[in-house]
């Protein structure tokens, strides 16, 4: 987790000052804890109103590594669909029997977001696909939505989980709820990978290999889905070390940590703890003071100001 903004302030200094200012307009308080929960819900929308979230400042690499897919397995009476559940399960025989040697099961493999193509039988012309949502133990897999309940009614079948692209679990990251934006993802071996669309990625990276494009086979292809960033590498051997460049929103402040500074800029906390006073009053339900009105006016104008607006603003120029 990179450094916080602030050099200046912690959660106990501010914490301290919101007090003292509170006390200049009313006897009432307002607790540690409430005060932290006011600044952690005032800093991310400063970041806005600053016109500051694709700031440098807020941009933050972090380091990932797909998990590839092996080439998935024949259907058999040891693979079973639930269509109600949409899970899919194959037995620890089918894995031994019907699955590539190095796909041992569902956790070790980690196949979520991976495509899966199923043939309601042998002499059948339609392709149904779908992917793997999520896992839910060692032999069982959720599937999308979108399989017709009598897909696989039919047998035998088949079902294949290609092994040309790759995945990267967001939720798993530590920072995944301060993600706004992914910038850039870049290869150390590579360079620059090329983010696509969803359509323009799925159609580009579906089996069989050949399909890819000749343009994008030496090239790391790569969109995002959700929670999962998926990846696709044409015929290169390895994707080398990937690192994504992060635009993210203010980490907040924990009571339990008053030392920890603040992660907004030490120049934007005036405009900070006066949005913050305006809520806790309120909070109160106490009237705004004259004297505060025109600060409560000047915050509106920029809450509600395009871009070139925000500039004049905080600039003083027209």
């Amino acid at each position: 987790m990179a450094l916080r903004l602030s050099k200046i302030w912690t959660l106990g200094k501010a914490l301290y000052h919101m007090t003292m200012r509170l006390r200049e307009y009313t006897d009432q308080t307002i607790t540690p804890q409430g005060w932290a929960e006011i600044i952690n819900l005032k800093i991310p929308q400063a970041q806005a109103v600053l016109n500051l979230k694709n700031s440098e400042e807020y941009k933050e690499p972090i380091v990932i590594t797909p998990s590839e897919y092996t080439a998935g397995g024949k259907w058999d009476s040891e693979v079973t669909y639930v269509p109600a559940t949409k899970q899919l399960t194959v037995t620890n025989t089918g894995f031994a029997n019907y699955f590539s040697v190095d796909f041992i099961n569902f956790i070790t493999t980690n196949p979520v977001g991976a495509r899966v193509f199923m043939f309601p039988d042998f002499s059948a012309t339609g392709i149904f696909e779908a992917y793997v949502k999520k896992v839910i133990s060692a032999n069982t897999v959720e599937l999308s939505e979108g399989i017709p309940d009598d897909i696989l009614t039919v047998q035998p079948g088949l079902m294949v989980i290609p092994g040309n692209s790759s995945t990267v679990n967001l939720a798993l990251l530590s920072i995944y709820k301060n993600i706004r934006e992914i910038v850039l993802i870049e290869s150390n071996v590579y360079g620059e990978c090329v983010s696509k669309p969803k359509t323009e990625f799925l159609n580009i990276t579906k089996p069989p290999l050949g399909s890819y494009h000749s343009h994008w086979l030496k090239r790391i292809i790569w969109c995002r889905d959700g929670e999962l960033l998926k990846f696709g590498k044409g015929t290169l051997t390895e994707f080398g070390t990937l690192t994504a460049w992060i635009n993210r929103i203010p980490y907040e402040c924990d009571i339990n940590y008053p030392d920890e500074y603040l992660d907004a800029r030490d120049e934007d906390m005036n405009i900070i703890f006066d949005m913050c006073l305006l809520t806790g009053l309120e909070t109160l339900k106490i009237p705004i003071p004259e004297n505060l009105k025109s600060t409560e006016a000047e915050i509106n104008k920029l809450i509600q100001a395009n871009e070139a607006q925000k500039a004049k603003l905080l600039t003083g120029k027209e």
